[in-house]
């Protein structure tokens, strides 16, 4: 999976840099290389599992955010402890 990850952001620095390759010489064959590029990184995007977005945006809590509010409920509680 990371090394997905790592390849998929290779592709997108390739994809930029033949972009700007053919916006400054305005030859059509840094566009062949980008798409080349592209289809590459949607293969390996293809590849990751997915993920709910969910998870990532929003963990569940813990008990570590909850701490806070346990003195003011009278709870004692224990200092963490790493």
């Amino acid at each position: 999976m990371l090394n997905d990850l790592a390849r998929t952001r290779g592709y997108t620095l390739q994809i930029e840099l033949t972009t700007q390759s053919f916006r400054l010489s305005g030859d059509e064959a840094a566009l062949a290389e980008r798409d080349e590029a592209i289809a590459a990184r949607e293969a390996c995007l293809a590849r990751l599992p997915r993920i709910p977005a969910r998870n990532i945006l929003f963990p569940s809590p813990s008990i570590a955010a909850f701490r806070p509010a346990l003195p003011m409920r009278g709870c004692r509680v224990r200092p963490a402890t790493c």
